[in-house]
């Protein structure tokens, strides 16, 4: 369900708000003197009150599983919001210590590599001579 069903439903809300507010202050003012408390427009009334209810039980139908869609959408983003902030995390709060030893370790690494071909790799007197 989308929004634009939400916004329907919510409408829908609205309207039948105000049917229902309409259709009460024709109930309350029924025994005011003066004012028309005829039966018919009574029955009228409480049929307009019953229509009202019916659509906002229908609207609150459709808005409990959008809600519910809504929650489980906003537990996800939460989620993944503090995945992101655990993998930040690690990333920023390096070891300044370790990551220097780890660096000289593998500079000392590479620069034994180095010598070791360059040993292996010397001319000798026999590749001259070829």
């Amino acid at each position: 369900m989308g929004f634009v069903s939400l916004y329907t439903a919510f409408s829908g809300l609205q309207a039948s708000q105000a049917g229902i507010d309409t259709a009460s202050h024709n109930v309350s003012n029924a025994a005011t003197p003066g004012y028309p408390s005829d039966q018919n427009a009574m029955n009228t009334a409480i049929g307009e009150i019953d229509t009202a209810l019916d659509t906002v039980l229908e609207g609150l139908t459709r808005l409990g599983p959008a809600g519910r869609q809504i929650e489980i959408t906003q537990g996800r983003h939460l989620d993944e919001v503090s995945t992101v902030r655990s993998q930040l995390s690690q990333i920023e709060d390096v070891d300044l210590a370790e990551a220097v030893l780890e660096l000289q370790m593998q500079q000392t690494a590479y620069e034994t590599a180095l010598a070791a071909f360059g040993r292996a790799s010397r001319p000798s007197l026999v590749d001259f001579l070829r």
